[in-house]
């Protein structure tokens, strides 16, 4: 579940707008859903750096048991 807002995505695309330079020929979809995008992104890093999951072990040529 996204832990962001509409009003997140409206203030970031707009931002981007302002960044472009305010055009008149404004397109106004590509800056928010570049603003979604960035936002998901964050938050899919957020999300995985507060995982309580513990990273997998994986057995080294080490660990093999030759018997």
């Amino acid at each position: 579940m996204p832990k962001f807002t509409e009003h997140d995505i409206r203030t970031l695309a707009y931002k981007f707008w302002q960044e472009r330079g305010c055009p008149s020929n404004n397109l106004p979809e590509e800056d928010w859903k570049k603003a979604e995008w960035i936002l998901m992104s964050e938050t899919d890093e957020q999300e995985i750096a507060q995982s309580d999951a513990p990273a997998p072990v994986y057995p080294s040529a080490d660990d093999t048991n030759n018997s």
